[in-house]
This record gives structure tokens, C-alpha cells and sequence, in this order.
């Protein structure tokens, strides 16, 4: 009876021992996960510049219920706190003629045939580095007559200029880098899910956030055989845990040497692909080298633009400060 007792006492031992060996297993593997991720990103890191092209739904009134497709062509080039990119218009959706209400006015009533204003980005800067970081605006004024003609009227040039953390600084920057399934890391916290799908990629669920205040859960996908691509991410915030923060999602593959990244990719920032902030991109290109002439030109555009009618909008301060700095000033 002694031995009975003994052999069940073993074989509950046991049993708990491989169970816990397990869970350890499992743990070691989830670890690992974020360590190769971690490493992936760490291996593209270095000097590398990517071109390709970029089409938006952009708003075209304050309140942001008309929009047109753009499509741009972008370049951009990165070596650690060193980092530029440059986008141009190629195409834009002719403008279509509305009349607008009055506020508050009665349905049918407005305020004329007057001409449309609308405002098109036609390009853009962006430039970041140790010291600040900012973003600089060339937009086309049009006018949309009742007839349908569109003409240009004018440009607006604008440039925001940031601390080298802040977030309006590096939105844009996110937008461009995670389509390409890279650097999501550093917004992972721990992997609390993970299992391997038919097709050899790699679904895990981990908490982390999008931005410092933007705390929530990640659900990736990631392709091990493509130098560990992440082919879609989805993040939900813990505010509203069931709705869609961000959604990515790419496809195709381009190397250089180790690195890889996709050819094509769209992502929506703010919610689900369905959405109309949806981006869509393609790539042509990864160069494993960093574009010191684009990065000279991206800082000029924003740090020292001699533009006449440039408006300087410095976000370093609060409130900020708006200045017109290279405008003619009457003499006294």
C-alpha cells in the first residue's frame, strides 16, 4: 500500500513537473518571439532609403466630409536619429463643384454661385534628427466654378517644427515605416498568444501600445521565412477594446541582401482598412545606403525656407509661436 501511495505521489510529481516544463516552453517561445522581432528590426535599421508611391482620400473642407484621391510619389531615406522623406503630387482627383449652406440655413438655401476654394498638397517634408524634428507643407489653392472648370489660384507654404519626440512629428514617419511591417517593436510589451498558421506565418496577440498614451493589445501576423515581416497588424486600444485603432496589411516581398520589405501595403491609422483614411502604397525600391542630399534638402525645406510667404508654426513652445519670418517688413 506504501508502494501504491508512493507511485501515485511520483506519477502526480511528474505529471506536474512536465506540465510546468511546458508552460515554461511556451513562455521561452513567446520571449523569443519578441527577441526575433526585436533583432529584425535592429538588422534594418541601418542606412537604407526606400521610394515607391502613396494614395490618400484627402479632406478638402474643415469639416472634413468631402475628399478627393491623391497619389504621390515618395522618397525616404533613414540611418538612426537621421531621417527625411520627400512627397510629391503625380495626380489628383479633379475637385467636383458644391454649393455649400449657410450654417443653420433651411435645406436648398446657399450662398451663391460662388467659386469653391479648395486647398491640395502637392508636396511635402518631413525631417528628424537628435536635435528636433519637423514637417514642411507646399499647398495648391484651387478654385472650382460653377461650371466645373477648376483653376489654380495660388500656394501655401507652411512649417511645423517639433521636439524630436513629439508625436505630431512622427506620425507620418509611422505611417510609412509600419506599412512596410518594421519597427513595430518598440510598441511591444509581451506576447501573450501565440500559434502557427497553415501557411507557415506566425499569429501572435501581445499587450503594448500605438503612442505613450495609447495603451491596448496587438494582434500580428508575421511571415518568418520573409526576415520576419509582419503582414498585418491590428491594435486595439483598452478604451474601446473591440473596435480597430489601426489596421495594416502587405503583400510581395523586395530584398536587399537580408532586408526585406513588402510591394505593396495599406494601412489605415485610425481604424479599420475599410475606412476612407486608408492609405495604399506601393514600393520600387530599398537601397542600403542613406540619401545625405535628400536629408540636406528635407532640412533646408524646414529649418531654413526662404519662402516670402512662409508661415512658421513652432510647436517646441505653448502655446505655440506662428511667425512669418521672411516677409518684406515696413520700414519705421
Amino acid at each position: 500500500m506504501r508502494i501504491s501511495c508512493f507511485c501515485v505521489v511520483y506519477a502526480v510529481v511528474l505529471v506536474e513537473s512536465h506540465i510546468s516544463a511546458c508552460a515554461q516552453g511556451i513562455e521561452s517561445q513567446k520571449q523569443s518571439m519578441l527577441e526575433n522581432l526585436k533583432k529584425t528590426d535592429a538588422a534594418h535599421a541601418p542606412a537604407f532609403t526606400v521610394s515607391g508611391t502613396i494614395r490618400s482620400q484627402d479632406a478638402i473642407n474643415d469639416a472634413g466630409d468631402e475628399t478627393v484621391r491623391v497619389d504621390r510619389r515618395f522618397k525616404l531615406t533613414f540611418d538612426g536619429d537621421r531621417i527625411g522623406y520627400q512627397m510629391d503630387a503625380s495626380d489628383y482627383e479633379k475637385p467636383r463643384y458644391r454649393l455649400r449652406k449657410r450654417g443653420g440655413a433651411a435645406d436648398g438655401a446657399n450662398d451663391g454661385a460662388k467659386d469653391m476654394r479648395v486647398i491640395i498638397r502637392t508636396k511635402e517634408l518631413g525631417y528628424w534628427a537628435a536635435d528636433l524634428s519637423g514637417r514642411h507643407f507646399e499647398d495648391t489653392v484651387l478654385f472650382v466654378r460653377p461650371t466645373g472648370d477648376v483653376v489654380e489660384s495660388g500656394k501655401m507654404y507652411n512649417s511645423f517644427l517639433y521636439g524630436p519626440q513629439a508625436e505630431g512629428s512622427t506620425l507620418f514617419r509611422r505611417i510609412l515605416f509600419w506599412s512596410m511591417g518594421r519597427f513595430l517593436s518598440p510598441g511591444i510589451e509581451k506576447v501573450t498568444e501565440q500559434q502557427e498558421a497553415e501557411n507557415g506565418t506566425i499569429i501572435i496577440q501581445a499587450s503594448g501600445r500605438k503612442e505613450a498614451r495609447n495603451v491596448g493589445r496587438w494582434k500580428l501576423t508575421i511571415e518568418p521565412q520573409a526576415a520576419w515581416l509582419i503582414r498585418r497588424a491590428e491594435f486595439y486600444s483598452d478604451e474601446r477594446p473591440d473596435q480597430k485603432n489601426l489596421e495594416m496589411h502587405n503583400s510581395g516581398a523586395i530584398w536587399s541582401g537580408s532586408r526585406c520589405i513588402p510591394e505593396k501595403a495599406e494601412i489605415n491609422y485610425v481604424g479599420p482598412l475599410s475606412d476612407a483614411e486608408t492609405y495604399q502604397l506601393t514600393f520600387s525600391a530599398l537601397d542600403g545606403g542613406f540619401d545625405k542630399d535628400l536629408y540636406g534638402d528635407c532640412r533646408r525645406a524646414v529649418l531654413e525656407n526662404a519662402e516670402i510667404n512662409l508661415t512658421v508654426h513652432d510647436r517646441r513652445v505653448k502655446p505655440a509661436v506662428i511667425t512669418e519670418p521672411n516677409r518684406h517688413k515696413p520700414k519705421d
